[in-house]
């Protein structure tokens, strides 16, 4: 919702993985997070939606029918992180991509020919991760030059939690002058 100044007003939508759903643990530890700093937040519920083209449909659809004058932050983790990036190759109010443990240079899950020129972008991935290899997100973090944090951690990053919290304050924080 625009705020009083006629400036639009930052979101946080946050879309889940493949098995999770949106009251994941990391979901509602950055909706902590994000509430301090006054910011609002949605976390789509995908549980259904098998295939990453309608999860990606989803998106879509609720920020052209909920956030078209808002400054969206995508938020994604696995299959999310992956649907939130296709989401902002087709959108022009993205202001910002946090990605966890992204779902990356897989058959159907393609990167080829994205853009994150002036898209902040940030990525954390664990180097045990035993779903998404370490290597695909660092080949994807080289690709396109953005930055990555690489955690002991696994694909659930459940250890990374209070890191992730941080990195995300600052992550919000640098987009608030956007």
């Amino acid at each position: 919702m625009p705020n009083k100044n006629n400036e639009s007003s930052m979101k946080i939508i946050f879309s889940h993985g493949k098995e999770s759903g949106p009251k994941a643990t990391k979901i509602t530890a950055m909706q902590t997070v994000a509430s301090e700093l006054n910011i609002e937040t949605e976390s789509l519920d995908y549980r259904g939606l098998e295939t990453v083209e309608t999860r990606v449909e989803k998106l879509l659809e609720y920020i052209e029918q909920e956030c078209r004058d808002e400054k969206i932050v995508l938020v994604g983790s696995s299959m999310g992180a992956y649907v939130s990036l296709v989401a902002s190759q087709k959108l022009k109010n993205v202001i910002g991509l946090f990605l966890l443990a992204p779902a990356v240079h897989f058959p159907g899950y393609e990167v080829e020919g994205m853009s994150f020129e002036n898209l902040p972008t940030s990525i954390i991935h664990g180097w045990n991760d035993e779903i998404i290899p370490v290597e695909k997100a660092i080949q994807f973090a080289q690709e396109y030059q953005l930055a990555i944090q690489l955690v002991a951690d696994d694909h659930r990053l459940s250890e990374s939690i209070p890191l992730i919290n941080e990195q995300f304050r600052s992550f919000l924080n640098s987009l608030k002058t956007l």
